[in-house]
């Protein structure tokens, strides 16, 4: 009888921990609260992250990156990186931030000397797929303090962290530089600056958007969520204004069963998630974010069927 009751129990214990979800490295775990069940799911780690195989995962330290999905390691940005977009945060100034209405993305005023350069990165997206609206009209604009005429040279490139005379896209010579920022390679999604000054300066660097309608502005994300199944996105929206509104759109040609909107300001809280999460909504579209700064969204949804959907978020400052 104590055999045959050992062996039941032994039983048990070898279903549960076969039952268990264990993901593999480059994957983290989610759990999902869908009508009182909790399903969990792998998921593929995403970029300016990685997943060392604890189901877990972990924003890229400074001064390292990690450009592709299902990563269990960040790379170094110490090493010659030829096309060096990941490590891009790293190289600019602590007050860059991504723009997200028709005004001054990022403001700067600092002191220059003589020949010296000052490297600045224009951002559309570093680690998360966003896309802007049509009429997006990016322009960095440079102003010297009054009474100051020394020239400005602007160097701009795409494809090296430090462009200079003898290696740039293209550049503009004035006193102040106004440069449209707009011709960029299709899917080509960053522009490093570098000035160069005179004479000693006092400057203004800021990035303006001039759009053709201010409600044609905003940050979205547009993917295929694979039906049948609980689809992740996680993404971060830098620079967002306080007070601004947060909406999201589905396009999936029926009705989606269970959307979650998480989102969080708190560096501390990376990944917001059903368990760790500072607001989030239920089966609605919109959300009014009341903080300040870099905001990380994840949105969760489950599309049943056999229907892909398109999923955007708009931020609009109210």
């Amino acid at each position: 009888m104590r055999l045959l009751l050992a062996f039941a129990l032994a039983c048990i214990l070898l279903l549960s921990t076969a039952s268990a979800l264990n993901c593999k490295s480059g994957e983290l775990r989610v759990r999902e609260d869908y009508h009182g069940e909790i399903i969990e799911t792998c998921v593929v780690c995403g970029t300016g992250y990685y997943c060392p195989g604890d189901d877990n995962s972990y924003p890229c330290p400074e001064h390292s990156y990690s450009d592709e999905r299902g990563q269990t390691e960040c790379k170094p940005c110490d090493k010659p990186v030829p096309k060096k977009t990941a490590c891009m945060l790293n190289d600019a100034p602590d007050d860059i931030r991504q723009l997200v209405d028709n005004s001054i993305s990022y403001g700067s005023s600092e002191k220059y000397s003589v020949k010296s350069s000052a490297h600045f990165v224009f951002l559309e997206d570093a680690y998360f797929i966003k896309q802007f609206s049509r009429g997006y009209r990016p322009t960095l604009n440079v102003v010297q303090a009054a009474g100051q005429t020394g020239q400005i040279t602007a160097y701009f490139s795409n494809t090296t962290g430090n462009p200079s005379e003898s290696n740039h896209s293209f550049k503009t010579v004035n006193t102040n530089v106004t440069a449209l920022i707009a011709a960029l390679p299709a899917r080509q999604n960053l522009m490093y600056v570098t000035l160069e000054f005179q004479r000693p300066c006092d400057i203004n660097v800021g990035i303006y958007n001039y759009a053709t309608a201010h409600h044609d502005v905003s940050v979205g994300v547009n993917k295929y969520v694979q039906s049948g199944g609980i689809s992740l996105e996680v993404f971060t929206v830098r620079g967002v204004k306080s007070k601004s509104k947060v909406t999201l759109s589905i396009s999936t040609g029926q009705t989606t069963r269970t959307d979650y909107l998480y989102w969080s300001s708190n560096k501390q809280i990376p990944y917001p998630n059903e368990l760790n999460y500072q607001a989030r909504v239920v089966n609605q579209r919109s959300l009014t974010v009341e903080d300040e700064g870099d905001v990380t969204f994840s949105f969760h949804t489950y599309l049943p069927g056999s229907m892909d959907g398109v999923v955007k978020v708009d931020v609009t400052p109210l």
